[in-house]
């Protein structure tokens, strides 16, 4: 069974495809992240809380797939790659 979740854009990060206040569905299917999708996140660098960014690169190790964020309106990578932990 795949879950939905409804959320809600709290920021410019990723405009001109989503915009502050725009409600967006939430697919929770982790195995299928490829660069170029739009995830949401906990961020560790922002107390925890849900960012909504696209998938800019993936790396593959020994420990699994790393992330590397980025939102579309930001100059600047995500601080930290993340995983599917």
């Amino acid at each position: 069974m795949i879950a939905h979740q409804l959320n809600v854009v709290s920021s410019g990060s990723m405009e001109p495809v989503l915009y502050k206040g725009d409600i967006v569905l939430i697919d929770y299917n982790p195995s299928s992240i490829e660069v170029g999708d739009i995830i949401v996140y906990k961020a560790a660098w922002y107390e925890n809380k849900s960012v909504i960014h696209r998938v800019v690169a993936k790396q593959t190790s020994d420990e699994g797939n790393f992330y590397t964020i980025k939102g579309d309106n930001n100059h600047v990578q995500d601080p930290y790659p993340i995983s599917r932990k």
